[in-house]
């Protein structure tokens, strides 16, 4: 490869993303894993533990997107989107839930999701919600350049960010 195209790869790696996350999710291994796949795309993500802790981070500053797991403790998803809907905020919410039954994408959406990823997270489904519903102003940044974001080694994430256990596996 010449240096022509080394220079084009590495300016290709740097265009990401931007904008703040706020991702619902009481299990630590998804928050883990949703935390690392939207800090790949150059997302600022700050995590609820529960739909009670997603409304009050929601009146407190302001997020592009949210993703919002449906079950969860204290508060599911379901109140925690419509809590948030009903304060006149118009973030793009999706819904992120294992349960993929017949009409589980109606009732995020009635509850006032504006779109559904189950679990497993798929990279190309995420993808695409992403796509759906930020505004991205850079043509460059399309389905296939994130693809190749989401592909790379892990960087940048702080011992603090990851657990005890990632951290001695990875010695």
């Amino acid at each position: 490869m010449d240096e022509n195209s080394q220079q084009k790869g590495a300016q290709q790696e740097e265009l990401k993303l931007s904008g703040r996350v706020l991702v619902a999710e009481d299990a630590v291994s998804n928050q883990l894993l949703i935390k690392i796949l939207l800090n790949k795309l150059g997302f600022h993500v700050t995590m609820a533990e529960n739909g009670q802790r997603a409304v009050e981070e929601v009146t407190q500053q302001s997020f592009d997107m949210i993703f919002m797991d449906i079950q969860m403790p204290e508060m599911d998803g379901y109140e925690a989107t419509r809590l948030i809907r009903k304060k006149g905020i118009t973030t793009p919410i999706i819904a992120v839930t294992a349960n993929t039954s017949r009409g589980e994408r109606e009732n995020c959406l009635q509850a006032g999701c504006n779109d559904y990823v189950p679990k497993p997270i798929c990279n190309e489904i995420l993808i695409k919600a992403i796509r759906k519903h930020l505004p991205l102003d850079d043509p460059k940044i399309n389905i296939e350049h994130m693809q190749k974001l989401l592909n790379q080694p892990c960087r940048n994430i702080s011992d603090s960010e990851t657990s005890p256990e990632t951290t001695e596996n990875s010695e």
